[in-house]
């Protein structure tokens, strides 16, 4: 298949790219190869098989791809910050390539959703419980107990939610790198927000269907985990950000 047919998904994390590489993942399967469960498709993260550096992890992608074999992955955007080996080869080796480029408007709800979600992750890796059992974090709803699972560990360690610096930072960078190395360098390849898309329009694009497992948290409020006073320090801390920067790449608050 020719590489111009071949999808690869860039985005910031909780802008839907589990839901959206669900359809490129069905893709793969029909063209290419996948790793064991969704949860592997990011082959870069340096959480994914820690015991292999990135170097290694390229020259996988490179032997298969000598062998006239895709592997499916995705990327966020954080895997490249620091990380100058992973994309300066990435930007060459994919120029040709379906690049996939995905946003949520809502800069605010991106951002809250991660903290959660970043914050319950660092809390169990504190307490060593992280990679014990990985039921006990669901970030996405792939069954009718996951919000229970997630409350229920919430209470379990007594997470505490809060404005937090160092990831506030994080997060604005990844935005940064986003609009002006990755749009710039692949700026013929399309962007979709995620707001507009729809199960029907990805069936079309990718020319698959699938029995949907990943969905939205339905009965998860962040905003309601976040002591008032902190709340008002995280909004005042993300207005600053929004009011300076993220307004002008397009996003809504």
């Amino acid at each position: 298949m020719k590489k111009e047919n071949i999808p690869i998904l860039i985005s910031n994390p909780r802008c839907g790219s589990t839901w959206v590489h669900s359809y490129i993942r069905a893709f793969y399967c029909k063209v290419g190869l996948t790793l064991p469960s969704y949860k592997d498709d990011e082959f870069f993260a340096t959480h994914y098989l820690p015991e292999v550096d990135i170097k290694q992890k390229i020259q996988i992608i490179e032997n298969l791809k000598a062998s006239n074999l895709e592997l499916c992955h995705k990327i966020h955007v954080g895997m490249f910050l620091n990380n100058n080996v992973l994309w300066s080869w990435f930007k060459e080796f994919y120029k040709d390539y379906r690049i996939i480029i995905l946003k949520r408007r809502n800069i605010w709800k991106t951002y809250i959703s991660w903290l959660f979600h970043s914050t319950i992750k660092n809390t169990l890796l504190d307490y060593n419980a992280y990679d014990k059992d990985i039921n006990v974090h669901p970030w996405h709803k792939t069954n009718l107990m996951s919000e229970d699972v997630l409350k229920s560990t919430i209470q379990t360690y007594s997470i505490e939610f809060k404005h937090n610096n160092a990831h506030l930072h994080y997060f604005t960078n990844s935005i940064r790198f986003l609009h002006d190395e990755i749009i710039p360098t692949f700026n013929t390849k399309p962007i979709f927000w995620l707001e507009d898309l729809t199960d029907e329009m990805l069936i079309n694009m990718f020319g698959v269907e699938i029995q949907q497992h990943v969905t939205p948290f339905n009965r998860l409020n962040y905003e309601s985990y976040f002591a008032v006073e902190q709340l008002d320090i995280l909004k005042t801390k993300f207005t600053e950000k929004y009011d300076n920067e993220f307004q002008y790449y397009g996003y809504k608050y």
